[in-house]
């Protein structure tokens, strides 16, 4: 990556450890689907590959940060944005 390029991060729970894990991309070089997601700060105690909890996207702003569309986690009966990672009970104004 050079100075010039710009990176996206998105956030979420993995599905098996409940632990945070993250994904990045190069911004104009790389697509979503070509990148693994990671664990964050910790590594799992049991080794295996990070897979995100399943959340539905919904027409919804995050309060926080302004993105344009939230997830609902069915597993937490949360609302949660992939960006900053800020989490609610209600549901998030369109």
């Amino acid at each position: 990556m050079t100075a010039t390029e710009t990176t996206e991060t998105r956030h979420s729970i993995c599905d098996l450890c409940k632990g945070h894990i993250a994904i990045t991309v190069v911004v104009g070089k790389q697509k979503w689907h070509d990148v693994d997601w990671k664990h964050v700060n910790a590594k799992p105690i049991t080794a295996h590959r990070a897979t995100p909890e399943l959340r539905f996207v919904i027409d919804a702003t995050c309060p926080s940060c302004d993105f344009p569309e939230i997830s609902y986690a069915p597993a937490r009966e949360e609302f949660v944005c992939s960006r900053c990672r800020h989490t609610q009970e209600t549901r998030p104004a369109a």
